[in-house]
């Protein structure tokens, strides 16, 4: 029954959220943010650097949130090889324990982790950090650790489920391709 209570209660809040403006300013430099995955390790998110990573703040329980990690495997088998690493870190309050049947459900092809600093987040997406807007949101870093593009559960990208696995590859590409062409460029000035 306390499970029921604690999904209603997220369900009422992300509707609450929903029709918050967010101020994100793109491109900016991402803050580091650590990421703690069910075997207990951290990383953090600079130890990605010279990637190109989509990462996605999920809740386990999110029809869309599950919805976007199926998109994100596909995505993460067709681009890897091409420098893509895609993450994902829900935020629910007891995702300890409940990442890892996601993680068994779902069998993303990348690393899903979990955080209980919601602040550091909202600093990382520019969110007011009493306030979390629709599920999931949504980061692209580049190689640099530029943040590049944004997204909510809102945004067309990532509400309309229909479109959402092309908008996102169109998206990945540009920044893979522009990343690219910047990460080549730098290697030719180092010598390297």
């Amino acid at each position: 029954m306390a499970y029921s209570k604690q999904i209603m209660i997220l369900r009422t809040a992300l509707w609450l959220f929903a029709s918050l403006a967010i101020a994100q300013q793109v491109p900016r430099d991402a803050e580091d943010l650590t990421i703690t995955y069910p075997d207990g390790q951290t990383k953090q998110l600079s130890d990605y650097r010279g990637k190109v990573v989509p990462i996605a703040f999920i809740s386990v329980t999110c029809p869309h949130c599950q919805h976007t990690t199926e998109i994100l495997t596909h995505l993460q088998n067709e681009l890897g090889p091409r420098g893509l690493q895609v993450l994902e870190v829900a935020l629910d309050p007891d995702a300890k324990t409940t990442v890892p049947g996601f993680i068994s459900q779902f069998r993303p092809s990348f690393p899903i982790g979990f955080t209980a600093d919601y602040p550091s987040v909202a600093r990382f997406l520019q969110l007011p950090n009493t306030q979390r807007p629709l599920y999931p949101l949504f980061a692209v870093v580049d190689r640099k650790g530029v943040i590049q593009f944004e997204a909510t559960g809102r945004d067309d990208i990532l509400a309309n489920e229909a479109n959402q696995e092309a908008k996102l590859r169109t998206e990945l590409l540009r920044i893979l391709k522009e990343s690219g062409h910047q990460h080549a460029a730098a290697k030719t000035k180092t010598g390297s």
